[in-house]
């Protein structure tokens, strides 16, 4: 589907002062303030809303075409986004500017100075949505105001559902000039900031917004997104960098076994390698099953070593005389000053048959658990973990000095099978 994404395009150089902005500014001489910093450290980025929703829109399967401006210097954005095969049908040069730029200067406190100079985005509006063919679908992102202003009324006029993601540009806009953005889109996309100021600014809640469009999301950082649909609200959370979300509506959370699937809005933004998919316990789970890992090459990909040394004198291996590498004796129980290991396991999502005791509590007073790696679930778990975190796979470690005993060795090859089938 063709999706026209109007906004901006930027170069964004971004630097490191190797100090506290606090130490070279005098507090009492801020009105005639002139500084200068060495700066350790400089790199220059790919910037502008138009151009981050199409870089990720072309990576999960969609078609983007770019809207934007750019200046007598962005020649090497267009070729960038060609060379992905990002439309540039919409990029428009605007003689005698700069393309959009940031500078930012970050010290060691994470403070920030930062300097923005719109230069051929103040154009923005020469754009027009008509001249680019094709379109089903529209973005209206952060750009100049007129262009935004202008944009939002031609896809109204084409009858071209878009999105309107006023994001940083909402302080550009009054709260009734807002509203009527609002209600010329078919959804609208803020972050919680963003919310709580369009809020403000309309002098409505969210909730009431909502209404107003066929979809609004509320995206939330890490914590994933809230999505207000059709009377419903789904919160979409994303426990890992790769995997799964779950989606479930508000009012269901006490009924398990009747959470509501997520719809269009989301399931809109699968791919070819992506398909919603249940599993069929009591938590009705939905999610985006991802694709998977290329087994046949090496090549661009993310390998861990995975050692799969640990074991309990309970497991299943012939190694059942001691606790096998959590103590830093051969047979020792891992006690204070006893320990092998640099950090305790989170053990919340083993299975009851993959948890031993070694007989001592945390200090919360629970009961402290650890795992072996001869248990197929245990080592399952584990690659679960690195697959939804974005690693491909793992070289497995064998030590040559084990396999003259036949106790390692046998604990050895069942750490193998369970590693190759997980």
């Amino acid at each position: 589907m063709r999706t026209l994404v109007c906004g901006s395009l930027a170069y964004d150089t971004i630097m490191v002062f190797p100090d506290h902005f606090s130490s070279h500014i005098l507090p009492n001489q801020a009105k005639v303030l002139s500084v200068s910093f060495q700066i350790g450290e400089m790199r220059r980025e790919w910037g502008g809303c138009a151009g981050n929703i199409a870089y990720n829109l072309k990576h999960i399967g969609g078609e983007p075409v770019v809207m934007a401006t750019i200046g007598d210097d962005g020649r090497d954005y267009r070729e960038r986004l060609d060379a992905f095969g990002i439309g540039v049908d919409g990029v428009r040069d605007v003689p005698g500017t700069y393309t959009a730029q940031a500078f930012i200067i970050t010290d060691l406190d994470d403070n920030q100075i930062t300097a923005f100079h719109p230069g051929a985005m103040n154009f923005s509006q020469q754009n027009r949505v008509d001249d680019v063919a094709g379109i089903r679908l529209g973005i209206v992102s952060p750009d100049g105001r007129d262009g935004m202003l202008a944009h939002v009324g031609q896809f109204a006029a084409a009858g071209i559902p878009f999105m309107f993601d006023p994001g940083q540009g909402l302080p550009l806009f009054d709260g009734p000039e807002l509203l009527a953005m609002i209600d010329r889109a078919s959804f609208l996309a803020v972050n919680d900031y963003e919310g709580r100021m369009l809020a403000e600014r309309t002098g409505m809640p969210l909730s009431a917004i909502a209404e107003r469009v066929d979809a609004l999301v509320v995206t939330l950082g890490a914590d994933g997104s809230v999505i207000h649909a059709g009377g419903d609200t789904f919160e979409l959370t994303w426990p890992h960098g790769r995997g799964f979300y779950a989606g479930v509506t508000t009012n269901d959370l006490d009924a398990p076994g009747s959470w509501t699937e997520v719809g269009s809005p989301v399931i809109a933004f699968s791919n070819a390698y992506s398909q919603v998919v249940t599993n069929h316990d009591p938590l009705a789970f939905y999610g985006l099953a991802m694709a998977p890992v290329d087994n046949t090459t090496l090549s661009n990909k993310s390998m861990m070593g995975y050692q799969g040394w640990f074991g309990s004198p309970t497991d299943a291996s012939p190694v059942n005389d001691r606790w096998h590498h959590w103590a830093v004796g051969s047979a020792g129980m891992p006690d204070i000053g006893d320990w092998g290991i640099d950090f305790y396991p989170d053990m919340s999502e083993y299975g009851a048959a993959e948890r031993y005791e070694p007989g001592w509590t945390l200090n919360n007073g629970d009961t402290a658990y650890l795992f072996s790696a001869v248990d197929p679930k245990s080592v399952e778990l584990h690659c679960r973990w690195m697959w939804e975190y974005g690693i491909d796979g793992v070289f497995l470690q064998r030590f040559l000095g084990e396999v003259q005993d036949s106790r390692f060795e046998n604990m050895r090859d069942r750490v193998a099978k369970n590693i190759k089938a997980g």
